[in-house]
């Protein structure tokens, strides 16, 4: 399997390493093979659900062989799967006996969900649920005696799981992990740990004889630091690395598009290909065709704030013509947006 992963890596490193915001600063849709171009220049945004989900076949378009072979390639290398009821957790986490048939939904109750978002709480209600099952992993012992949330935040996933498992200490860090208490057996909790947050988490677990088990979904890992980088970047305070954490594959090298990639959920990208209005990638586009003109801008307060700018992100709307969504997008930025009108030829040349 290493064989074919790092011959994906390589000979697709062109896609992989591409950002839409550049597709016509790099004109990437030449960069694709002409039977690729052939396939798919026709194609509805729904009908990609062939080339992300391996049980959709295609059903309006003959996909070439070499595309059919990359699809092959990837369904068939290992990784993670949706995790969809308690009964998968537990077969997961080798857990016996009974387990109830849906997450709790303890985020129902109006005073504890106080400023959470709904993805909030459904991300909460599940790690409650699962902490429990982990809690009886063995039978007439208790796992952990203490829960400790790394990277707390706001402090929400700890009021919560306080008030919920009351058996357990329950401990919040948001930044200085010397001060967290390891004289009970525990369990670490990291909650979208951004970058080398993650890999620190990873490196208490194993090297703490008292942390039992860990409950970890990691985010950024574009952020992650990586040899190529310079020593004083590193996020931890030890100057280890970030990535790769393992022996094994000391060697490998993800380029920084190709660690931002990884952090996208396919099946939520599935699910948005059968739903996401049109008009939504009508505003790709837009983003792809700003990034275009503040790069090809001679003005010099374009030049001058182009690494700082902040684009901000535009809700569509049927109708929505380029330069309303410039304004939009550039709302702080009234110079900038001024000086771009000035280049309305190439605006104009785009949508026709």
């Amino acid at each position: 399997m290493d064989e074919f992963s790092d011959f994906v890596i390589e000979k697709y490193s062109w896609l992989i390493d591409s950002y839409m915001t550049r597709y016509f600063i790099d004109d990437l849709w030449i960069k694709l093979p002409e039977s690729w171009r052939l396939a798919l220049q026709n194609i509805e945004p729904e009908e990609c659900i062939c080339l992300v989900d391996a049980l959709v076949p295609s059903k309006t378009i003959v996909l070439p062989l070499s595309l059919l072979c990359l699809k092959t390639l990837v369904t068939n290398l290992p990784s993670r799967e949706a995790v969809m009821s308690p009964a998968a957790v537990a077969n997961l986490c080798g857990i016996q006996g009974e387990t109830p048939q849906n997450f709790h939904n303890i985020t129902s109750t109006n005073n504890l969900r106080t400023k959470l978002k709904p993805k909030k709480q459904y991300e909460i209600d599940r790690i409650v649920t699962t902490v429990e099952l982990l809690r009886r992993r063995n039978p007439g012992t208790s796992a952990f005696d203490t829960v400790i949330d790394i990277g707390a935040g706001m402090g929400h996933l700890a009021r919560i799981l306080s008030a919920s498992i009351r058996e357990c200490n329950v401990i919040a860090v948001e930044q200085n992990e010397e001060s967290m208490y390891l004289g009970q057996k525990a369990l670490l909790i990291g909650l979208h740990p951004c970058g080398d947050l993650s890999a620190s988490i990873l490196r208490i677990f194993t090297r703490s004889p008292k942390v039992t088990t860990m409950i970890l979904f990691g985010c950024c890992y574009h952020k992650l630091s990586t040899a190529e980088e310079e020593a004083g970047c590193s996020q931890t305070d030890s100057g280890e690395l970030g990535f790769p954490l393992s022996a094994k594959y000391r060697w490998k090298r993800l380029s920084y598009a190709a660690r931002d990639l990884a952090c996208h959920g396919i099946e939520t990208f599935a699910e948005q290909l059968l739903t996401k209005p049109h008009s939504a990638y009508r505003m790709q586009c837009y983003r792809a065709v700003l990034e275009s003109l503040m790069t090809q801008s001679h003005d010099e307060e374009v030049c001058k704030q182009r690494s700082s700018i902040v684009v901000h992100s535009v809700v569509g709307k049927d109708g929505m013509t380029f330069e309303e969504y410039m304004r939009s997008a550039l709302v702080r930025y009234p110079e900038i947006v001024g000086a771009l009108e000035e280049q309305k030829y190439r605006v104009q040349t785009v949508q026709r």
